[in-house]
């Protein structure tokens, strides 16, 4: 029924809808604590310019949380989907 509609899955809705928010939080459209991310201070051709540090996690209960799995996310889109716009 998903294919005959034509709608992603939801895996995939949830990854563009935890973007989507570390976005607007990120240019401080919502309250969310991002000073504790660290920016890549020299992009390389693995980082585009808007990369944040990797968060080192030990236990899978943070790993697959909010922070450490949207950054590893937002680390991996193009560059032209992570700039500001202003």
């Amino acid at each position: 029924m998903l294919k005959d509609l034509g709608s992603d899955s939801l895996k995939v809705r949830r990854t563009v809808n935890r973007l989507a928010i570390f976005h607007k939080a990120r240019l401080g459209l919502l309250a969310l604590p991002m000073n504790s991310l660290q920016p890549v201070r020299r992009p390389s051709r693995h980082h585009h310019s808007n990369s944040f540090l990797h968060i080192p996690t030990n236990k899978d209960c943070y790993k697959y949380s909010f922070f450490p799995r949207t950054v590893r996310d937002w680390n991996l889109l193009p560059q032209h989907f992570c700039q500001t716009g202003r």
